[in-house]
């Protein structure tokens, strides 16, 4: 539609208002608007009539799929009907049976090193566990004993070890100790610093005999209480106290002549009843008794001259 601009415009001083101007105007606008009203209605119908068209063509072109569709949904229904009957579709808590699992193969060979994996890689660790606890060849081997044998076994054990009624009937000969009754030690006693009480006699097996003294000679106490030697020369003796117990040693001096005796380890000062050592008694076969008190720090000695002063 062309455009009427120039027809409308108004100019300052020239364009007179009214209605010589005003109505040719409006019906100019009037016959236009009617115009485009006229083409409206007729564009409306033309598309409805596209539409209808359109949509009836669409209709036939997808009767036959549609068709087609719902059928193979009523077929699929089927399927799913039948499986659930059969208990072929696992949709629902306890659906799943070992028909669906199918057969697995375990092994033992390895433990496990994961919490998570495929379901025959978590049994086969949990076989592996089974076999390492029963100690069998494998995890299917029968077990030694039972959970239950086996507690029972350990409180049997325990108030076994608890009884001190000798259950046994275990002798002191079997198991090496020494009988009420008496007997023989094989080796030594500690008494862990416990006194020994109601002694009635306690004996020597023998003196520790020390042999000839030559020109010096040392006097181990730790080897034993009760000592001798024989002076076959002016001889040094040196006491040894390391490793002696706290005690009284007694050492018997048998001179082969006039023969002298020497002291290391001994002070000079520490005899009783004199201010400085004494000589051993001399002469073939004449003895002399030295007793030596040891603390387990210091000696203090005692000697006596048998058969003299």
């Amino acid at each position: 539609m062309p455009r009427q601009f120039e027809r409308y415009r108004i100019r300052d001083g020239v364009t007179t208002l009214g209605e010589a101007y005003f109505n040719p105007v409006f019906a100019e606008l009037d016959l236009r608007l009617a115009a485009l009203e006229a083409l409206q209605v007729d564009w409306q119908a033309a598309l409805s009539a596209v539409s209808e068209q359109g949509l009836a063509r669409v209709s036939a072109a997808m009767s036959g799929p549609l068709a087609d569709l719902s059928a193979s949904v009523a077929v699929l229904a089927a399927q799913v009907e039948a499986a659930q009957e059969a208990g072929m579709l696992l949709d629902r808590a306890g659906s799943v049976t070992d028909d669906n699992l199918g057969s697995r193969t375990l092994s033992d060979a390895s433990a496990p090193d994961s919490d998570a994996g495929t379901l025959t890689t978590l049994l086969s660790g949990l076989a592996a566990m089974l076999r390492a606890s029963t100690g069998g060849a494998s995890w299917r081997a029968t077990p030694a004993t039972t959970l239950a044998a086996a507690a029972t076994a350990i409180t049997n054990s325990a108030n076994h070890l608890a009884a001190k009624s000798n259950p046994h009937q275990t002798t002191a000969a079997q198991v090496g100790a020494l009988a009420l009754s008496g007997g023989t030690l094989s080796g030594p006693v500690a008494m862990g610093n416990q006194p020994l009480t109601g002694v009635l006699a306690l004996g020597f097996a023998a003196e520790i005999d020390n042999g000839n003294s030559g020109a010096a000679k040392t006097i181990t106490l730790a080897a034993g209480t009760k000592q001798k030697i024989a002076l076959t020369a002016s001889c040094t003796l040196t006491v040894d106290t390391t490793g002696a117990a706290p005690g009284d040693y007694v050492l018997r001096i048998i001179n082969g002549g006039a023969y002298t005796a020497a002291w290391t380890g001994l002070s000079s000062t520490r005899w009783l009843g004199v201010t400085t050592t004494p000589a051993v008694r001399s002469g073939a076969g004449s003895e002399t008794v030295v007793t030596m008190a040891w603390n387990g720090t210091s000696v203090v000695q005692r000697m006596e001259r048998v058969g003299s002063a």
